[in-house]
């Protein structure tokens, strides 16, 4: 069994990694985790709630558009440019705030889906997390659970070093459901995982599954 960001994503976070360094400040959607909004995945088969000031990374969105014409090189753009492109990358937000006041995010949510290749139905959740996190932290990450309506995601989360070399905290999901791999994945500035912990798990439980048509 493989679980693990693809190449793509992992190049995301590199880009995102490229940011000039500004002081900590608390993210958007820090103080009520469930006033949340909705966005669609880009095939339409899903929805993830998101907290209030970040936006889904579609260049058509005014705001979006405006960051980008402003910047067109920064890291930001670069980003929401390459998530366009990205099959498997089914939804990519950002904290519009932080984007707006530098080259690069405070915080940005990617959720990749795959087929559940080589991953045995029933797996326990822990478990899911606690392969998904190998490849992304060498000295080993907690896991824990979320409860969701589809069953329990398996969550993880730590530091690491990406980009210039600069320390992320990085806190993922694994959700298997409908013979795909759901993973969540939210990349954040060195202590700010704590104060989105709470709305990470509000994004991940929140999620809702479009009903096929019969």
């Amino acid at each position: 069994m493989r679980i693990g960001l693809p190449g793509v994503v992992i190049a995301l976070l590199l880009a995102f990694g490229c940011g000039s360094p500004r002081p900590v400040a608390k993210p958007a959607g820090t103080k009520k985790a469930d006033a949340l909004t909705s966005v669609a995945s880009k095939d339409g088969t899903f929805t993830v709630p998101i907290p209030p000031g970040w936006v889904s990374a579609d260049p058509a969105q005014p705001d979006v558009k405006a960051l980008i014409e402003k910047n067109p090189n920064s890291p930001a753009a670069q980003m929401i440019r390459m998530a366009r492109d990205i099959e498997v990358l089914q939804v990519m937000v950002f904290d519009l705030p932080s984007a707006q006041g530098g080259s690069s995010f405070t915080s940005n949510l990617n959720v990749v889906v795959l087929p559940a290749t080589g991953v045995k139905a029933g797996t326990p959740a822990e478990d899911l997390a606690k392969t998904a996190a190998k490849g992304q932290f060498p000295s080993g990450a907690k896991t824990s659970t979320i409860t969701t309506p589809y069953g329990k995601a398996g969550k993880y989360w730590g530091s690491t070093t990406i980009g210039t070399g600069q320390q992320h905290d990085l806190m993922g999901a694994v959700l298997l459901h409908d013979g795909r791999v759901y993973q969540f994945t939210l990349s954040t500035r060195p202590g700010l995982a704590v104060a989105l912990s709470e709305t990470f798990d509000k994004i991940v439980s929140g999620t809702v599954f479009k009903a096929k048509a019969l």
